[in-house]
């Protein structure tokens, strides 16, 4: 009676997002053992953030959705209105986790700009890596425009 009462708390606890702390680590890296590493190449950083987020997300619906909005708020987001209605130690925890995976699928420039967050804050980490892989600013709408606007000659038919 108590093992089924277990797997169904469990399994509602699962469905809901909540994350045990007594329980280990929730973003094992065994779940992303198939994950390739991000180098730093700026062209694959969408697919590959969009992958990790979705396995992400597969085990905790939260933190997918804390790093969808962390990346999403542009270059000097509010930590406090982010975190606002969750708990702090599991927040804590989470970005301890988040860190620890980014150090085991990054390489490169990708790792180097995680190795200078203090603090194992994977969610800093989170922020600094997709700010510089995918900038929300103007700058960077005004290039990716010209790029369209202006495509490059082709020298040779299979270019196209």
């Amino acid at each position: 009676e108590s093992a089924v009462k277990g797997a169904l708390r469990a399994h509602e606890e699962a469905r809901s997002g909540v994350v045990n702390t007594k329980k280990g680590s929730h973003l094992d890296e065994r779940h992303f053992h198939r994950k390739e590493k991000f180098e730093g190449v700026e062209a694959k950083w969408k697919e590959w953030s969009f992958q990790l987020k979705t396995q992400v997300g597969a085990i905790s619906r939260p933190t997918r959705g804390l790093l969808d909005e962390i990346q999403n708020k542009g270059k000097d987001p509010d930590w406090d209105d982010i975190f606002l209605e969750h708990d702090q130690e599991e927040v804590q925890k989470m970005g301890a986790e988040i860190y620890n995976l980014m150090v085991s699928l990054m390489g490169g420039e990708a790792l180097t700009l995680v190795r200078g967050v203090a603090g194992s804050n994977g969610w800093e980490a989170w922020h600094k890596v997709a700010m510089r892989f995918d900038p929300k600013t103007p700058a960077r709408a005004l290039k990716l425009m010209m790029m369209v606007m202006q495509p490059r000659r082709v020298k040779d038919i299979r270019e196209m």
